[in-house]
């Protein structure tokens, strides 16, 4: 029935419903999943603006689903997705530039997003600016801080284990 609904709006050029239909193409709900299909309706809705699916699309151009695999593609997407204070974007834009991945290299601008998605209380992000600061990456090494910044993220039930295993790590030093 949401499939129904989405198609229909998504027709008449409703950026979130586009994504909404996209989501279905991809995962398959309500129809065949379609990797192509999902990544055009993405696509159409992120040329209107629509920070969320530009995150997505640059997600599918980092692995190549529905679209040609394209690092830097990737990258525009995430940045037009963070530029517009998507917090996954930001994320996802500081992962690039901390592995440079579409992109060089740049600790400290790989700082900045991360902040910028941790602030907004991303557990993923709190994680990698506390390893940040933990190693000293685009920051002087700040153990407190980076502490501050693990301890926020262990607050999120997804990164509990995660961060208790790196606080064995973290304990041995």
């Amino acid at each position: 029935m949401a499939y129904k609904c989405f198609l229909v709006a998504a027709g008449q050029g409703d950026a979130e419903a586009q994504y909404r239909l996209a989501t279905c193409c991809y995962m398959g709900r309500g129809t065949e999943q379609n990797y192509y299909t999902a990544a055009n309706l993405f696509r159409r809705s992120a040329a209107q603006g629509y920070a969320p699916a530009q995150n997505i699309l640059g997600q599918l151009y980092s692995k190549g689903k529905g679209v040609p695999l394209s690092y830097e593609e990737s990258v525009v997407w995430y940045r037009k997705a963070a530029e517009q204070g998507n917090v996954l974007g930001c994320k996802n834009l500081g992962e690039a530039y901390f592995a440079g991945i579409g992109v060089a290299r740049d600790y400290e601008e790989a700082v900045k997003w991360y902040r910028k998605a941790a602030e907004a209380g991303n557990a993923e992000a709190q994680y990698c600016l506390g390893r940040c600061y933990r190693f000293g990456y685009g920051v002087p090494n700040d153990e407190a801080e980076a502490a501050r910044w693990f301890e926020r993220a262990a607050s999120d039930k997804d990164m509990g284990l995660i961060l208790f295993m790196h606080r064995l790590d973290f304990d041995k030093t």
